[in-house]
């Protein structure tokens, strides 16, 4: 028969195994979560090229706040300043009196909204150049044709027109857009402006 303290050192081993397998459970190392793409898109705004390279890869990877960054926060005296175009100017013109960031903010999250995970607004930019660049601003212009892959009654599923943006470099030495004009590009295409309106409205 085999003593006693040979129970007790058993069980005292057995005790010690079992802490040690609490223990190393406990703090065993979890495998990383991918990191979001979509945040790590942002490039520090350091040219005006690199300004409209964010506001294409923010409507890519739907990031509401990438997209907001791509404009100018009120700054000594300065206020982005959006220009719609003269089809929407008539129809919504108490919309875009009150235009600001936070409606661009409010507009782009609705479009968004409706999306499935494999899905993102479609931006083409065609004739696209910096008509100007000085040291302190530039301006930028595009034909587009939007396709924000969503239903809204009553509009078509392209939106096509002319954008000019006029970027601004800020305090802090990053580019941002400063104003936003939209135009017509023909007189039967629904501009981005009649887009903003809806989702706002």
């Amino acid at each position: 028969m085999l003593p006693l303290s040979f129970f007790a050192l058993i069980l005292r081993f057995i005790i010690v195994l079992a802490c040690t397998w609490l223990f190393v459970g406990c703090f065993a190392t979890r495998t990383p979560e991918p990191p979001d793409l979509s945040r790590s898109q942002f490039i520090p705004p350091t040219s005006p090229q690199i300004v409209i390279d964010n506001f294409r890869s923010s409507l890519r990877d739907k990031f509401a706040e990438n997209f907001v960054q791509c404009f100018t926060p009120t700054e000594n005296s300065q206020q982005f300043f959006f220009e719609p175009s003269a089809d929407a100017a008539g129809r919504f013109s108490t919309i875009f009196s009150t235009w600001s960031i936070v409606r661009e903010r409010q507009a782009f999250l609705t479009m968004i909204a409706p999306l499935q995970a494999s899905q993102s607004p479609q931006l083409v930019l065609t004739n696209n150049r910096f008509d100007a660049i000085l040291p302190d601003s530039a301006l930028y212009v595009a034909d587009y044709i939007l396709r924000p892959n969503i239903t809204i009654q009553g509009l078509p599923q392209d939106f096509a027109g002319r954008m000019l943006l006029t970027l601004r470099i800020r305090s802090n030495g990053f580019w941002a857009i400063s104003r936003w004009i939209d135009q017509q590009s023909n007189a039967t295409s629904a501009t981005w402006s009649i887009l903003k309106a809806r989702l706002v409205n």
